[in-house]
C-alpha cells in the first residue's frame, strides 16, 4: 500500500469519527436543549429558572453515562448545585442566584462535550453502541 492509500485510508478513518462525534452531540446535548432554543424563539426571552432546571436533569442523566470517576463527581455536584439554585431562586434571593443557570448549563454542556469528543476522537467508541451491536451479530 502506497502514502497516498495509507493516507486517504486515516482520513476516513477520521471523518467517521468526527461524525460519530457530532451525532453523539446532537443527540446528547442539542436535541435535550431545544426546548430551551424553543421558548426563546417563541418568547424572545427562556425563564430564568429553566436552564438551571436542564442543567440538574442533564447532570443528572449524564452521572450514569459519565466514564470516569472526576465526570462522576463533578455530574453529581452540578446536579445538586443547580437543583439548590433552582429551589432558592426567587425575588429575594441573591442576585448571582438569578443569572448563573446559564452557567451551569454551559458547564454541564462542557464536561459532556469534553467526555464525547474523547471518547469518539480518540477511544473510536460507536455511538449509539447498539447500532455497533446490530452491525456485528453482538445485539441479538
Amino acid at each position: 500500500m502506497n502514502w497516498v492509500e495509507s493516507f486517504g485510508g486515516f482520513l476516513s478513518e477520521q471523518s467517521h469519527r468526527f461524525g460519530v462525534c457530532i451525532l453523539s452531540l446532537i443527540a446528547t446535548l442539542l436535541i435535550p436543549c431545544l426546548p430551551l432554543f424553543v421558548e426563546f424563539l417563541k418568547s424572545g426571552a427562556v425563564r430564568e429558572d429553566n436552564p438551571t432546571l436542564t442543567a440538574a436533569v442533564l447532570a443528572s442523566v449524564f452521572i450514569f453515562t459519565a466514564g470516569h470517576m472526576l465526570y462522576f463527581c463533578l455530574y453529581i455536584l452540578l446536579c445538586i448545585f443547580s437543583l439548590l439554585i433552582n429551589l432558592t431562586a426567587g425575588p429575594t434571593s441573591p442576585e448571582f442566584v438569578s443569572g448563573i443557570g446559564g452557567s451551569l448549563l454551559a458547564s454541564v454542556v462542557i464536561l459532556q462535550a469534553s467526555e464525547r469528543i474523547w471518547w469518539h476522537m480518540v477511544m473510536s467508541r460507536p455511538f449509539p453502541e447498539q447500532l455497533e451491536l446490530n452491525r456485528s451479530g453482538g445485539g441479538k
